[in-house]
């Protein structure tokens, strides 16, 4: 349950999405260790949407979206800095154009 709340935040069991009439509850730890237990423990369907197999999926989805993302924003951040670049020499070639042209209508 530690690991559990450590990476996801999360104050109870596996079952996230609940609602206050659901047909799902979250079971904490203590709520079961606070409990008396007598009879034979038998595995039963939790029906929980949120399983560790889907945890791991989810996970694996966000790391690859994570790093497209980053790649773009490398490249956006080199083509930003290219676009800048071609600014500036736009800047000065337009600037020695009306350099050129008012020398040139000097000489007229």
């Amino acid at each position: 349950k530690q690991w559990y709340q450590a990476e996801y935040g999360a104050e109870g069991g596996l079952c996230l999405d609940l609602e206050e009439f659901s047909e799902t509850r979250v079971l904490r730890w203590e709520d079961i260790l606070d409990r008396s237990r007598n009879g034979v423990v038998v595995e039963s369907d939790t029906r929980c949407k949120q399983t560790v197999e889907n945890t791991r999926k989810i996970t694996e989805a966000l790391e690859a979206v994570t790093s497209d993302l980053n790649k773009t924003k490398d490249a956006m951040e080199t083509v930003t800095g290219q676009l800048n670049s071609t600014q500036e020499e736009l800047n000065k070639t337009k600037d020695n154009w009306n350099s050129t042209q008012a020398q040139l209508e000097d000489n007229q």
